[in-house]
């Protein structure tokens, strides 16, 4: 009986040791992507007047093993309300409610070829995905700003990408909707955003969040960065 007992014990010390010498072995080989920012590519007319700039975000494998099917997706939510005076006008209350915001959540372009939706990023390789576009338009004396987001690779829908909602007065609930690809500076400074991110994914590898932040200072290029 002793021998029987042993030789069951020794068969799952082997059983179980082969799992865990795998698991490490895996663990060691795993890929690892490293989110290293924010890159711009900023255009100037003859003037060296600021045009467009496109934003990118760049990653960088540094395990050892290559990382399969890697996707991003970007998500965006914010709503600004506002309080109308109405006394003056016929068949409304004192102050009427009316609100607009944004609301996204779709697949982010590589910066690989067709720009597809989703890669393989081998050891040792950085990577770059489309993250927007700043893009300037003279308006009489002033300048209009727009920030213009890439269309989502998994659809052939040529709409924009991003849900633009309003709701009016005597409207109710439910908001009117309008896809659109861009967001005027103003409208963007004066939305109080409650999403703004960019989320990675693959088959190998954990999914990771970033929040993303754009603010203006003085210059018409806005500052983008991941936190």
């Amino acid at each position: 009986m002793a021998m029987w007992t042993q030789l069951l014990v020794a068969l799952l010390g082997g059983i179980i040791g082969g799992f865990g010498s795998k698991f490490l072995w895996n663990y060691h080989r795993r890929p690892i992507l490293e989110i290293r920012g924010v890159k711009a590519r900023k255009s100037t007319s003859e003037e060296g007047d600021f045009r467009t700039a496109e934003y990118s975000i760049e990653i960088h494998n540094k395990g050892k093993s290559a990382a399969m099917n890697c996707r991003t997706r970007f998500r965006l939510e914010g709503r600004h309300n506002q309080t109308l005076d109405t006394a003056s006008t016929e068949g409304l209350d004192d102050v009427e409610h009316v609100a607009h915001g944004y609301e996204a959540s779709y697949n982010l372009p590589w910066r690989e070829g067709a720009k597809p939706e989703s890669i393989t990023i081998n050891r040792g390789e950085t990577v770059e995905l489309d993250l927007l576009t700043v893009n300037t338009h003279p308006s009489g004396r002033e300048v209009d700003i727009n920030l213009e987001f890439p269309h989502d690779p998994a659809t052939d829908d040529d709409t924009g990408p991003i849900q633009k909602r309003e709701w009016g007065i005597d409207q109710g609930t439910t908001p009117l909707v309008e896809m659109v690809d861009r967001i005027g500076q103003g409208d963007f400074e004066q939305i109080p955003w409650e999403t703004i991110a960019v989320e990675f994914s693959g088959e190998n590898i954990e999914m990771t969040a970033r929040n993303l932040r754009i603010t203006w200072d003085r210059s018409a290029l806005p500052d983008v960065r991941l936190e």
